[in-house]
């Protein structure tokens, strides 16, 4: 708040000087960029800072989706109290990402309606259209609007297709997952990590060779080491220790190892030692048939807990919540990326509710 306080002690100028700021900055790739813009802007009095980060989405390259959701989040965690109207313009605006962006914001506020989702699922831009699928997604209301999604699967649009598999796949349905296993035109659609990550919400350790055939034309990265992690299965533990090794991607193989099996091994140094994690693994009297989490078999308690413990990332939380629903059908509106003073009574109010369940 001093910074932003410094900001307005400049002057009236102060708004143009920041859209200036971002303008000499905007083809940045780092998608995090606009963050610190938008959330001085958004913290401003006024319709002023509003319009002018409504001008600052609606300058956005036409392939820069990350900004456009980054802005989106910002949005979403402002206290501003005109976000609606703003919301809304972006939401007409003839600029595909402001679109987005509206429909991020009016979605994850719970004021997107499913008559508006339906409208959206029709923008000629596939980016609106997976925002749109991705809102459906998030709706209390909607169950299996499948009439409409399930026809999105066949999409050769790669983030469409995602967007659809995933939504289904909340809502229960296995098309998506069997479509996969089957090697439908789906399979040829998604790129390896999305298909891994609806075998995390939907597989079982029968798809572990359909998993390895994906790494076989993929670049692993974090993501991907992650999904596998959550996937459960204690066969993996070879390829996970291998990336202990990769400078890049040490950190993250170590949190999947604990993924699946608990903190066997403790941080630091000797977390990332190859032999101290096959020496522990070994000492363990592991079920090849059982998906593992945090070194328990799985369960919805178990990955409840995992949520309120506090040791993850918002992301993996996120990616949990998803895992809860699409394995036990029990929708839960919770936005851990939303304006919560304090989140951790919300997870714990989510442990409790599968307190005991498997």
């Amino acid at each position: 708040m001093a910074q932003i306080d410094a900001i307005l002690a400049c002057g009236p100028g102060a708004i143009r000087d920041l859209e200036v700021y971002w303008h000499a900055r905007r083809d940045d790739e780092e998608p995090y960029r606009i963050w610190p813009i938008v959330s001085t802007l958004a913290a401003l009095d006024g319709s002023k800072p509003l319009l002018a980060i409504e001008r600052i989405i609606e300058s956005l390259p036409p392939d820069a989706l990350e900004r456009a959701l980054c802005a989106a989040d910002c949005i979403v965690v402002s206290p501003h109290p005109h976000w609606m109207p703003l919301a809304l313009d972006l939401l007409a605006s003839p600029h595909p990402l402001a679109r987005v962006a509206g429909i991020e914001v009016l979605s994850r506020r719970q004021a997107f309606s499913l008559e508006q989702a339906d409208e959206h699922l029709q923008d000629p831009s596939p980016h609106v259209t997976a925002a749109a699928i991705r809102a459906l997604a998030r709706h209390p209301d909607a169950r299996l609007p499948s009439a409409r999604v399930l026809t999105f699967l066949d999409s050769a649009i790669p983030t469409i297709a995602t967007e659809a598999a995933r939504a289904l796949t909340l809502w229960g349905s296995r098309e998506p997952y069997h479509a996969l296993r089957a090697g439908a035109p789906l399979s040829r659609v998604l790129t390896p990590l999305a298909q891994i990550e609806i075998i995390a919400l939907a597989g079982s350790l029968d798809d572990v060779p359909l998993v390895q055939s994906l790494l076989g034309r993929a670049r692993v990265s974090s993501a991907i080491l992650r999904a596998i992690g959550r996937l459960g299965s204690a066969g993996t533990w070879s390829f996970l220790v291998h990336y202990l090794a990769d400078a890049d991607l040490a950190r993250t193989a170590h949190e999947a190892l604990e993924t699946v099996f608990g903190d066997l091994v403790p941080g630091g140094k000797e977390g990332r030692v190859p032999a101290a994690w096959r020496e522990a693994i070994a000492q363990r009297d592991l079920d090849p048939a059982m998906r593992y989490r945090r070194g328990l078999p799985w369960s919805s308690a178990t990955v409840a807990a995992e949520c309120q413990a506090g040791m993850l990332p918002r992301a993996e939380v996120d990616r949990r919540i998803d895992e809860l629903r699409a394995r036990t059908s029990r929708f839960h509106g919770l936005d851990t990326g939303a304006f919560w003073p304090d989140l951790a009574p919300r997870l714990g109010d989510l442990a409790r509710a599968y307190a005991g369940t498997t």
